[in-house]
């Protein structure tokens, strides 16, 4: 478990979520109480991780 580390990130914009892949196969998903704390927690997803292991979920009507 302390070799476990991030491969991808999902964000879905709408339900202000984040579901985290690790390299164990786990997913947790971290959902957000309101929009400040999606963009704080987006932003350290932005600046921590390389571009290609954030994907964006579709938007779907």
């Amino acid at each position: 478990m302390l070799d476990e580390s991030v491969v991808g990130v999902i964000v879905d914009i709408c339900a202000r979520s984040f579901l985290v892949l690790s390299n164990e196969g786990r997913e947790r998903k971290v959902t957000c109480d309101n929009s400040d704390q999606f963009m704080r927690i987006l932003k350290v997803c932005n600046d921590q991780l390389p571009v290609e292991l954030i994907k964006y979920d579709s938007i779907t009507s």
